[in-house]
């Protein structure tokens, strides 16, 4: 895994590790994508699945969920487990960094883990009930595909064979000395490749159905502005300046550890509440964009007290363009209102005064800045966590430096080293696309790195400011490094308006719920849960 991760990164982390490989047909947000490269099973350390081993293999071939023609058993269910485990676990790495051990803690049993949730009382639960879930709709889709004809060529075994390959792969990096013995390590005891095999065969044939069920939409340039016309509030979007006054800026700093520190009075609170709603109105009184920054510059400097710097970075945030309606006061107001209009939202006892200045009316964004590139990943290093309790600490802190330096300058020389091959070799995009398949070790690489319709902000820098930078063209090309590593990326194009996406989105995913509704009418799962025993 990379570096650790901070909270105003989430966002262009998850952009990383949410993008589904169209490749394999997987619908945006709507199958549960669990096909995690194996090699990290052993790479995050997990702990084990651990059925005894004279009841390992009578366990994994029972079977535990099943319609009329398909059926899983023990041990596919013990596969599809552990990957959705994988699955659930790399979406919160990729959001906390580090701090992901705060939700889920790999080194203890998910059914010793409150989940923190209502529905379900431990990860267990919860990771059990999206396996059973995912599993439903395996079973289901892969009936309907066989029933309209639908079955698995020779690209789809050609894949599955790829991703037994990695498992072997994965063997060797992690030191057993058979795929076997690796398998029963990273899945439990009734786990075995043929059955991997067969788990794999489900999940394809079943996406190969889903991705027919897309494929069949009509998402036609009619199709979508007859769409747009029903409803535009939906899909418009409208830009403004924001800035909001805080009391608690106002008020005297006290030291949090400090016990005796004395809390600000009642008087204090009042006046600072009382200074905000003032500040508040002679904000909302500006006539213009340039009139509400020099206000907001001006308050930074002389009632908060910051530096030239400081009060610059507040005016050069104030600007929010291109948001989506929701039902909140500030939107409803947003997309009723006309440009030059401001409005006052009051916080919570007075204590927040939002102000806003409208920029741009409602309206359908054309061009809202949405592009689509490949990169190749080569990530940082992982940093060995010393033991507390090691007899010479300070030693095996520097001896983890040292290794951390070593595999941080080899995996930089390896990154340049294909980067200035790629370069001599003429940059194109069919070069950068097996290159991802190759090297990257990003969820894009089977998709030869390929992440669609990205939009400012989406991506962490510098790879924003490279990606939107003005005059940026097709055939673009740059090796640079963020803070989960080295990034070989080629600039494709454009992306399509947000508003066609999302309609397109939202009308393949009606149409994958329609079917999925129909198709569990017409196959009922049976589900044995008295013999589903998973350790974890």
């Amino acid at each position: 895994m990379g570096k650790g991760q901070r909270s105003k990164k989430a966002a262009g982390a998850a952009t990383f590790t949410a993008k589904k490989d169209e490749k394999k047909g997987k619908l945006k947000g709507v199958l549960i994508g669990i096909a995690i490269a194996a090699v990290l099973l052993i790479l995050v350390g997990l702990t084990v699945f651990n059925m005894s081993q004279d009841q390992g293999w009578f366990k994994g071939n029972e079977v535990v969920m099943s319609t009329d023609n398909y059926s899983v058993n023990q041990g596919m269910f013990a596969y599809f487990f552990r990957e959705s485990y994988m699955n659930v676990y790399n979406t919160y790495y990729s959001i906390l960094g580090d701090n992901v051990s705060q939700y889920i803690d790999t080194s203890k049993s998910l059914k010793e883990q409150p989940y923190g949730g209502e529905e379900y009382d431990t990860w267990y639960d919860y990771i059990l009930a999206q396996t059973k879930a995912t599993i439903n709709e395996y079973l289901i889709f892969s009936e309907e595909a066989r029933a309209a004809g639908v079955s698995l060529d020779n690209d789809d075994r050609a894949e599955i064979n790829s991703h037994i390959g990695e498992l072997k792969d994965a063997a060797k990096t992690a030191g057993y000395s058979s795929s076997g013995d690796y398998i029963r390590a990273a899945f439990g005891v009734g786990v075995n490749e043929a059955k991997i095999r067969k788990a794999l065969e489900l999940e394809h044939l079943a996406t190969k159905y889903a991705q027919k069920i897309a494929d069949a939409v009509d998402v036609s340039d009619e199709v979508l502005e007859a769409k747009y016309n029903e409803d535009p509030d939906k899909y418009d979007r409208v830009s403004y300046l924001l800035y909001t006054f805080r009391s608690d800026d106002l008020l005297p700093k006290t030291d949090a550890e400090d016990e005796n520190a004395a809390e600000p009075t009642d008087e204090e609170v009042a006046a600072a509440i009382e200074k905000i709603k003032t500040s508040a109105g002679e904000l909302a009184a500006v006539k213009s964009e340039d009139e509400f920054r020099d206000y907001v510059r001006k308050y930074a400097t002389d009632v908060l007290g910051k530096d030239e710097s400081a009060a610059d970075a507040a005016a050069d945030g104030v600007l929010k363009e291109n948001v989506s309606n929701s039902d909140t006061e500030a939107m409803k107001w947003a997309f009723s209102a006309k440009a030059g209009e401001t409005n006052v939202i009051e916080g919570s006892e007075g204590k927040t005064q939002e102000v806003y200045f409208l920029v741009t009316e409602k309206r359908r964004v054309e061009d809202d800045g949405a592009v689509s590139v490949r990169h190749v990943l080569f990530k940082h290093p992982t940093k060995d966590t010393v033991d507390e309790n090691a007899e010479d600490k300070e030693a095996a802190q520097a001896a983890a430096d040292e290794k951390y330096d070593s595999e941080y300058e080899e995996i930089k020389a390896k990154a340049q080293e294909v980067y200035d091959k790629w370069v001599e070799e003429g940059h194109t995009e069919d070069a950068v696309i097996e290159l991802a398949k190759e090297h990257s070790e990003d969820t894009s690489a089977e998709n030869g790195g390929l992440i669609e319709n990205v939009t400012k902000g989406q991506f962490v820098e510098p790879f924003n400011t490279w990606l939107f930078e003005e005059g940026r063209k097709a055939g673009d090309y740059t090796l640079l490094e963020t803070e989960y590593g080295w990034h070989i990326v080629y600039y494709v194009s454009k992306g399509e308006p947000q508003w066609k996406t999302t309609i397109t989105s939202n009308l393949k995913t009606e149409a994958y719920e329609s079917a999925k509704s129909a198709a569990t009418e017409k196959y009922p799962v049976t589900v044995n849960d008295d013999k589903i025993e998973v350790s974890a």
